[in-house]
């Protein structure tokens, strides 16, 4: 997609009805959320479609250098997919914006995070990631940050990253995920060849692992003290890891630094790992 940021320089929104035909149905540069759609929310919608005969309407962006051009989704693209799989051939309810490409995504990041179906912590910070590295939109730190809810540490933390690469000729390396990116780490070959849903996958094993061992549910001695509990958990993964854990998990670097500051108010400076960003 270009980068062109003249005219016009306002935002213009209107509501339409548009047909699926002019919709470049395939083209995910606008979303904030590409790749593989959740069959279980499609299907979730589908029901609503046949229920109510409508969705909430999708986000469109019309290039205001070709009018005529397919219409990109910046948000609904789960919604088209309820109306495809149903066969709606009639018109469907939309709002379409006209503006220039760099405001259609900060837009296309502010819908996703407060869609009913909002994007996760990990796809924010790869949103955030991807506006961090646009060629020639030159995004300011606290738009990233309000437009994806992602903490302004963070995305100075990416820009740091991205001007690493960029003086050592690496950044041809990025694979667009954060989690991935965000450091030199070598990737074992599990890694290497991980998809997204297969990480998710992972995560959930680890986290049912988790809260067996932290379950204090006849458990006896120290086992049952949540307090000791709580204080092993923050010395085994360590202050770097406790920050990185805080800053994934608040929006707001205020928020952050608040939480990080309470949980390891009595813990020791030094991070009893080698690697200051261990993998677990």
């Amino acid at each position: 997609m270009g980068t062109t940021t003249s005219k016009p320089t306002t935002t213009q929104k209107r509501p339409a009805k548009v047909a699926l035909s002019a919709i470049a149905l395939d083209n995910e540069s606008g979303t904030a959320r590409p790749g593989p759609l959740m069959p279980d929310w499609v299907k979730e919608l589908t029901i609503a479609l046949k229920n109510t005969g409508r969705l909430d309407p999708i986000l469109l962006w019309a290039s205001p250098e070709g009018p005529e051009a397919p219409l990109v989704i910046l948000d609904g693209r789960h919604r088209i997919a309820a109306y495809r799989s149903e066969g709606v051939s009639r018109n469907i309810p939309a709002t379409v914006i006209t503006c220039p490409w760099r405001e259609a995504l900060l837009i296309s990041a502010r819908s996703h995070s407060k869609a009913q179906y909002p994007l996760t912590a990990n796809e924010r910070a790869d949103f955030a990631w991807r506006l961090v590295r646009e060629s020639g939109l030159a995004y300011s730190k606290s738009e990233i940050a309000k437009a994806t809810a992602t903490s302004a540490r963070t995305v100075a933390r990416m820009r740091a990253r991205l001007g690493d690469a960029q003086r050592r000729g690496d950044e041809g390396k990025f694979t667009g995920s954060w989690w991935r990116d965000r450091d030199d780490r070598v990737e074992t070959e599990m890694e290497d060849d991980m998809t997204e849903d297969q990480r998710r996958a992972y995560i959930e094993e680890g986290t049912k692992e988790i809260r067996n061992l932290l379950d204090r549910r006849g458990k006896s001695g120290w086992r049952s003290e949540i307090s000791i509990v709580d204080e092993c958990l923050i010395k085994a993964l360590g202050v770097s890891r406790i920050r990185a854990v805080a800053e994934y998990t608040f929006p707001s670097t205020e928020d952050a630094d608040e939480w990080f500051s309470t949980v390891t108010a009595d813990s020791p400076d030094i991070d009893p790992h080698d690697d200051p960003m261990p993998d677990f």
